[in-house]
């Protein structure tokens, strides 16, 4: 009887446990927002996502990285409430995001554990038209720092064939001071095999009139593009980040206008290429790609030689086009030469509007038989853009006398001559191996021992003049280490009080987190405040940090500085990056 009863009401305990649980799970929410849900390709926007229960293993979007760009996020948020007796936690994950392209995307679900069960967001659907959908607004400093500084993009050529180099500059223009501009976001050229060239001193620094306005440009990146595979390829887009110093209405210390460096993101537009094929009729048996304006030479440095002595062969290419991708024919010998190892030479140079330079081949011959020999003649094929067709060069017949006795004996080896002509690129088959003497070699024994020379009782006294000098040396550097690591410990309690401080106080927070990576990096950095400035802090940085990391806390260093000055304030989710700094850097 008691049994039963203990069976019933584990029962009904087990029936009102399921389903406080599935009114839990049905209770869950979990929404997704852009704000706005329309905006142009060089705005951003935020996106955020809402779950009224504890929740974790937040799964991003599969998609969104691929239509937009992440500039910052995810940051978390937590909010719990209670009123009439219950309690509820709210959960907020941010992003902010800025779109790679115009058009319309649907951001597919995420997903989050709530509740002990798997919960998929909404889809969020974003409009993104070109350029901005803001009004202008001269105060705005983003709006002002894309009128100082852009970058441009351009082509040698728009319309070319299969294999025809194509010279790509990207060109920043700026109207103030700027930082090194950084890629965000850039095509992979499918379809192009692509080679960096450097950038000459003139193209680093000059000055060009853009709307009868003088500004300085600078290329910022040189390349060549060789096309693969013909088709129309549209025009396509490059997000870049420029730090870019905006003047302001405040006063400096020296009655100038104060300025923030603003992170100038904006993209610009690399042109549309059309790639035509290469025609099918008329293509010769030995065409290996060449595309351009070529001149072919074959020649020996000389037509008579005696057995054993070498022949330097020589298939030179120049011109202009693709000759870095061109292969050169391979020469049929006659049997009776030895060659060695081609070695390839070749030098080229990019113009304004193509590639010349050139290129060579050269085989070192051994003639081991003494007679007339032919090398027969060797043609090259390419194609010239400019006739639209193909065309052939043929090198004249070689003729190379070889006088003298053989140099193969009965047993077929080589017998063991020197060999004239280009004797530093040969052995000599006589001399590689040397015979190890066998006579007794004359030794004599000396009385003096280590102890009766000079040099001995030098150096034991320079030895112990040394050592004192040591023990204070390394005493005085542990002192120093000891002192800089105090001073350390100090720096990161009063970084993490301020950040505590920060989170208590939002109205004051910008303030509060600028205070405290300050202090924090001038500690780390060892330097005094005596000798702060922006440019030795970021050097020093970069010798420290590395100039990536560098460029990432700066940078929210600068965001704050503006904060400060604008009158905003810090929010849960720069806290939170503050404090990631703060512990990466913490790691070094």
């Amino acid at each position: 009887m008691v049994v039963n009863k203990l069976k019933y009401w584990l029962s009904i305990c087990g029936i009102l446990y399921i389903s406080l649980g599935i009114a839990q799970s049905e209770s869950v929410r979990f929404v997704a927002k852009a704000s706005p849900n329309k905006v142009g390709t060089e705005e951003k926007f935020t996106l955020t996502y809402t779950v009224n229960a504890r929740a974790g293993n937040f799964k991003v979007p599969d998609n969104l990285q691929a239509n937009f760009m992440v500039l910052m996020g995810p940051s978390y948020s937590t909010q719990q409430s209670i009123g009439f007796g219950q309690s509820e936690t709210t959960t907020s994950i941010s992003f902010v995001l800025r779109p790679k392209a115009e058009g319309t995307f649907v951001i597919t679900p995420a997903r989050i554990e709530a509740a002990g069960n798997t919960i998929a967001s909404n889809p969020v659907e974003v409009q993104v038209v070109e350029g901005t959908t803001k009004q202008a607004d001269p105060n705005d400093p983003e709006q002002i720092a894309r009128q100082l500084s852009w970058i441009k993009a351009s082509l040698s050529r728009t319309s070319v064939y299969v294999g025809e180099p194509i010279h790509a500059r990207y060109k920043l223009y700026f109207k103030t001071n700027v930082g090194n501009p950084s890629i965000v976001d850039e095509p992979s050229f499918r379809g192009f095999l692509t080679e960096n060239v450097e950038i000459s001193q003139e193209e680093r620094s000059q000055r060009e009139f853009v709307d009868n306005e003088q500004v300085v440009s600078s290329v910022v990146k040189s390349f060549l593009l060789f096309p693969q595979q013909p088709g129309k390829y549209d025009a396509q887009k490059v997000n870049v980040s420029i730090p870019t110093s905006v003047p302001t209405q405040r006063r400096d210390f020296f009655f100038g206008n104060y300025s923030v460096t603003v992170d100038n993101r904006t993209s610009f537009s690399i042109p549309a290429i059309n790639v035509k094929p290469l025609p099918a009729s008329g293509r010769p048996e030995n065409f290996s790609g060449g595309v351009g304006s070529f001149q072919f030479d074959v020649k020996v440095n000389r037509n008579a030689v005696e057995v054993d002595n070498a022949v330097s062969l020589q298939i030179s290419l120049r011109g202009k086009g693709n000759i870095k991708l061109v292969d050169l024919p391979v020469p049929e010998l006659p049997n009776v030469f030895e060659a060695y190892e081609p070695k390839t030479t070749q030098n080229y140079k990019v113009e304004s509007s193509t590639v010349s330079g050139n290129k060579s081949v050269e085989y070192i011959l051994i003639p081991r038989y003494a007679g007339t020999f032919e090398i027969p003649a060797m043609e090259f094929s390419y194609f010239d853009p400019r006739s639209g067709s193909y065309k052939r060069l043929t090198s004249d017949a070689i003729r190379i006398e070889v006088t003298g006795e053989s140099s193969r004996e009965a047993g077929g080896g080589l017998a063991q001559k020197g060999s004239g002509g280009r004797q530093e690129q040969i052995d000599i088959l006589s001399s590689d191996i040397m015979f190890i003497k066998t006579r007794p070699m004359a030794l004599k024994t000396s009385n003096e021992t280590v102890i009766s020379q000079t040099y001995y009782w030098v150096i034991l006294v320079v030895l112990i003049l040394m050592y004192p000098l040591i023990w204070l040396l390394r005493n005085y550097l542990f002192a120093r280490r000891l002192a800089r690591g105090t001073k350390l410990r100090k720096a990161e309690k009063e970084a993490l009080r301020l950040l505590s401080e920060a989170g208590s106080n939002p109205k004051a927070s910008a303030g509060y987190l600028y205070k405290a990576l300050e202090i924090y990096f001038l500690a780390r950095l060892g330097m005094g405040r005596s000798e702060f400035s922006r440019d030795l802090f970021e050097k020093r940085s970069i010798e420290v940090f590395g100039d990536s990391f560098t460029q990432q806390w700066i940078g929210v260093l600068q965001k704050l500085e503006e904060r400060q000055y604008s009158g905003g304030s810090g929010d849960a989710g720069m806290i939170q990056e503050v404090e990631n700094i703060i512990k990466k850097a913490q790691q070094w």
